[in-house]
């Protein structure tokens, strides 16, 4: 038996149909590509059991902390502890790069264009109904200009061609992430850029991050967040690293560990997502540990720093006198 063709007007009312559905997910009559039904997919909770975790492992997981930055803080002296998230990265990634470049940050085009893309990623989902790409990033950057500090002070002293750049790459930047990010609901809970700081022994140390972007809360032992990173580029182990100590911060700040930790490639519009568990927590636990031991170690003078080469090599400041660099680098130009 041969099944009925569909008519035309039948073939013309299924857009309508996707229409209808996700204004009733997302609050909005927006038909979605692929990659942002993927999101809603991959990242809502679906029909998934609710995710508990006990009511004592943010305890554990500090008193774990604190047991092991101990004795790195009476090393350390008076000054406060500080460890971040560019802190682990550069500690265990290449260590003469992360102390050569860690006290002298200067604004360029490429750290400005981050700023403002993610400035105007945020004024997209406070403001779900304006999607274009370049007025968004106009507003944000009018914003910043109207500060004297940071960005806004490097924006105001540029002149237009800088700007001009600025703009075009964060266009760039904030196009992918609209074609590739669903609008968010406001039921989702979006957060951009949140804060998170955790004080250890009596504020000797201080962890603190900032993930590009949260979705849910929890609901008492209930796990109900995800956190986001976007990165532009290929894979990188170190993102899902960045992901695990925001998981950790937000487990000792609230009590309850993130539902699940997100890395958003906007170049390939991928999703690459990672459940959390107590496993992944306590070894966050043992990675933020060796990094402060390691760093108080090279601080003190009493270690020499490793060099780690890799893709960072091809605008590390050290390059020219850096022969596992450069030997990293001749490699990739005979391999392409």
């Amino acid at each position: 038996m041969a099944w009925p063709t569909p008519t035309l007007r039948e073939r013309r009312s299924e857009p309508a149909k996707l229409v209808a559905m996700n204004e009733t997910t997302l609050g909005r009559p927006e038909p979605l590509n692929a990659a942002q039904q993927s999101v809603i997919d991959r990242l809502g909770k679906g029909g998934a059991e609710p995710l508990e975790f006990p009511a004592e492992l943010a305890g554990e997981l500090r008193a774990e902390l604190e047991a092991g930055l101990g004795p790195v803080v009476a090393l350390h002296g008076d000054d406060r502890l500080v460890l971040s998230k560019g802190l682990l990265d550069g500690i265990h990634g290449c260590e003469a790069r992360y102390l050569a470049d860690s006290g002298d940050f200067r604004w360029t085009t490429a750290s400005a264009k981050g700023v403002v893309a993610h400035k105007a990623i945020e004024i997209s989902i406070t403001r779900p109904t304006e999607r274009v790409a370049l007025d968004l990033i106009d507003e944000a950057i009018a914003r910043f200009r109207s500060d004297e500090f940071g960005v806004g002070d490097f924006l105001a002293r540029a002149d237009d061609s800088t700007v001009d750049d600025v703009r075009a790459q964060a266009n760039t930047y904030l196009a992918k992430f609209l074609e590739a990010w669903p609008p968010l609901s406001r039921r989702w809970r979006p957060v951009t850029e949140m804060s998170m700081r955790v004080e250890l022994l009596d504020d000797q140390v201080l962890l603190t991050g900032k993930p590009d972007l949260t979705l849910g809360v929890p609901k008492g032992t209930q796990a109900g967040k995800v956190i986001v990173d976007f990165k532009t580029g290929g894979h990188s182990p170190g993102h899902r690293a960045d992901l695990r100590f925001y998981a950790l911060l937000d487990t000792l700040r609230l009590g309850t560990p993130p539902r699940l930790l997100a890395t958003s490639y906007l170049d390939s519009a991928r999703l690459e997502v990672e459940a959390v568990d107590d496993d992944l927590l306590f070894a966050e636990v043992r990675r933020v540990i060796d990094a402060g031991a390691r760093y108080v170690a090279l601080k003190g003078g009493d270690e020499e720093p490793r060099r780690n080469p890799g893709p960072p090599c091809r605008w590390c400041s050290l390059q020219d006198d850096c022969e596992p660099g450069q030997g990293y680098l001749a490699d990739q130009a005979d391999r392409w």
